[in-house]
């Protein structure tokens, strides 16, 4: 089947599954849709949600589907039941370049061109190895490529006179099967910090992202040496 979309609810558009009505004129509904329209077709107003559309759900039951990310890695065969559930969930969701924004693949595939178009853009990590930066001299966020895994992080700051805010967020799918934390410590004289917390993950970073974590620096420590651990 060359578009699946024919096979979706035409009032809700979500994937038709069984139970599916027909009204006498051979429209079909979704039961919920039937029941929201209080069984009145949506495209011939005459009774629907009493009919099942038998043929129509063997259709569905026999077929399989491609995922919509195939073409970006995923080999998942769907039956048309598990499309949104899956897709919504797909570990090979494409994630958007954090340097260029108008080039998106694979996680996988993400890493190669970062080190291949904006290698000198980027720093380079290690999981478990601390990595010395100073947070007021960040212009705005640096991309961080982690060279054993391949991970993609962004670090973002902002300076203010008397503090600074920031996260760390990694460029993977919101599902994906990793969750990192990270660490950021300072020392000042007899003064020191350490600040520990979880890096979301997104597939599509901007400028403007709204992070459900941040983290706070206060002034002493802002001309600091911090170590960043991941």
């Amino acid at each position: 089947l060359l578009d699946p979309d024919v096979l979706d609810c035409p009032i809700c558009f979500l994937a038709l599954n069984p139970p599916v009505y027909q009204c006498v004129n051979g429209h079909v509904a979704c039961d919920s849709c039937c029941k929201k329209m209080k069984n009145k077709c949506g495209s011939c107003s005459f009774s629907i949600g009493y009919n099942r559309c038998r043929a129509l759900e063997k259709v569905m039951e026999s077929l399989e589907f491609k995922c919509s990310n195939h073409s970006y890695g995923c080999l998942a065969r769907l039956k048309n039941s598990e499309r949104v559930h899956h897709e919504k969930a797909c570990p090979c969701i494409p994630c958007l370049c954090p340097c260029c924004s108008n080039y998106k693949a694979s996680r996988k595939d993400l890493y190669t061109h970062l080190q291949k178009e904006h290698a000198s853009s980027v720093e380079k990590i290690r999981f478990g190895v601390a990595s010395m930066l100073c947070l007021d001299a960040i212009e705005g966020h640096i991309v961080l490529v982690e060279e054993g895994e391949g991970f993609l992080f962004v670090l973002s700051c902002s300076v203010n006179a008397d503090w600074s805010s920031g996260y760390v967020v990694c460029i993977a799918p919101n599902n994906s099967e990793r969750d990192f934390v990270y660490e950021l410590s300072a020392e000042d004289g007899d003064s020191s910090t350490k600040l520990t917390t979880t890096a979301e993950n997104t597939p599509k970073w901007g400028v403007d992202h709204k992070p459900r974590k941040q983290f706070v620096v206060l002034k002493e420590f802002m001309t600091s040496e911090w170590e960043l651990t991941i």
